[in-house]
């Protein structure tokens, strides 16, 4: 390895300046600038929260599950025990085949939720949300998964953002409640303190959110009937989103709003949610939503075009150049393209070694300075795992529309709504 490095130093001494700008161009151009907008948001943005004996409206908490029996009693208990508790729960049991219909049951009897509804047959998140969120009350529903609990303030928190009356969606902030069960889920808990709560605070900075996350996510009631609510065919809390953008809303996040549940402890079951993830926000970002790079499209606005430029250039176009850029160094610099690599990879670690410390000095949730023992593991897990599915998600979908394959949502829905899902006019 020492051979590889003063080959390193020969390269540097020979290529000068261009040579090297060259090498770090993928960094500066894709990386680079959502580390700064990270570190900007951690460092200066200080969102709005709520002021001292603030009292939020009442409101709905709309929480979906399915088999979920063994869960839904604490999620319950969780919100019981919220600064500000729902004025009323109400829960979709989405063709539950375990006690969960049986314990929904007891919770109404005694109290503990408003009501509660069976579907027998399964017909997906999206549209037991909407049934949910039909019978509600309040203006203000807040949708939950049943997997989920919650800290103190949690409600007040995240409601208070919608006192804002241009925004119609806020996404509270997840973190991994299972952090200490592997050492897989501990990475994943770095990764959603960095991405979620880093990365979107950066996003609510500049007014370019588009995501409410389905696990914690507050809606004005008014806004869900104006885009007459969820796409059952979609199944997916990204086109929600980017409809109500699309309407005219603007999206929030509620950083200090904290949400917590479990994450995969197993490689196997993590690849399988990440490639659906990653593989869905391409089918809808490129393919149902593409109309936000038209012109001349009647949806077409500068404020949803950065949106969707984001997602091309860093996400997909990075993801894209990767493998080429990695083939054209092994062609021209052979055995030194390890030991670049290598510091291409301590570049990356460096980088979020500060995004990390600086987590740390903004926000009490913060790991700091312990966290900071997780990088090159971290760093190898974002750079190489999750941008290897990137790869596999993005080519599936593009070559196959492996989505339309998924069985995430019933293939009944699917077919009772063939002919009749919503498309962007272009």
């Amino acid at each position: 390895m020492d051979g590889y490095f003063l080959s390193v130093a020969a390269f540097f001494r020979s290529e000068g300046m261009i040579g090297v700008a060259g090498l770090i161009l993928p960094l500066i151009l894709f990386e680079f600038p959502r580390f700064v907008l990270m570190a900007f948001a951690l460092i200066w943005y200080r969102e709005p929260r709520p002021p001292q004996g603030y009292r939020p409206p009442p409101y709905t908490v709309a929480l979906v599950g399915h088999n979920e029996g063994n869960r839904i009693a604490n999620c319950v208990r969780s919100l019981e025990q919220q600064s500000f508790p729902p004025a009323e729960i109400i829960v979709v049991s989405d063709g539950s085949t375990d006690e969960m219909p049986a314990k929904l049951k007891a919770l109404q009897s005694s109290g503990r939720i408003a009501a509660y509804h069976r579907l027998e047959l399964r017909g997906g998140r999206s549209a037991a949300t909407n049934l949910a969120c039909l019978n509600a009350r309040n203006e203000v529903i807040v949708s939950i998964d049943s997997d989920t609990s919650f800290d103190r303030h949690a409600m007040r928190n995240i409601i208070f953002r919608l006192e804002d009356p241009e925004v119609a969606g806020v996404s509270g902030n997840i973190l991994a409640r299972n952090a200490g069960a592997s050492f897989l889920a501990e990475i994943q808990n770095l990764e959603y303190r960095l991405c979620i709560g880093a990365g979107r605070s950066g996003l609510d900075m500049i007014n370019q959110l588009s995501l409410v996350s389905g696990a914690f996510g507050a809606y004005r009631r008014s806004a869900i009937q104006r885009v007459s609510g969820m796409d059952a065919v979609s199944g997916e809390d990204l086109d929600f989103s980017l409809r109500l953008r699309r309407a005219g809303y603007r999206i929030a996040f509620a950083r200090n709003a904290i949400c917590r549940t479990d994450v995969p402890t197993r490689i196997g079951t993590l690849i399988r949610q990440r490639y659906r993830w990653e593989r869905d926000s391409y089918a809808l970002r490129m393919r149902r939503h593409g109309a936000v790079f038209n012109p001349r499209s009647p949806h077409f606005t500068m404020r949803n075009l950065v949106s969707g430029l984001d997602f091309f250039l860093f996400d997909l176009t990075a993801v894209i150049i990767l493998p080429f850029f990695i083939l054209a160094m092994v062609e021209y610099y052979g055995q030194e393209v390890f030991a670049l690599l290598a510091l291409f990879l301590m570049a990356y670690a460096l980088l979020d070694g500060l995004i990390i410390i600086f987590d740390g000095a903004a926000n009490a949730e913060g790991e700091g300075g312990a966290a900071l023992r997780l990088i090159p593991a971290y760093t190898l897990y974002n750079m190489l795992l999750i941008r290897l599915l990137r790869i596999l998600a993005y080519s599936s979908e593009m070559l196959f529309r492996a989505s339309e394959l998924d069985d995430f949502v019933p293939s009944k829905v699917k077919r009772a709504s063939s002919g009749a899902k919503r498309t962007m006019a272009s």
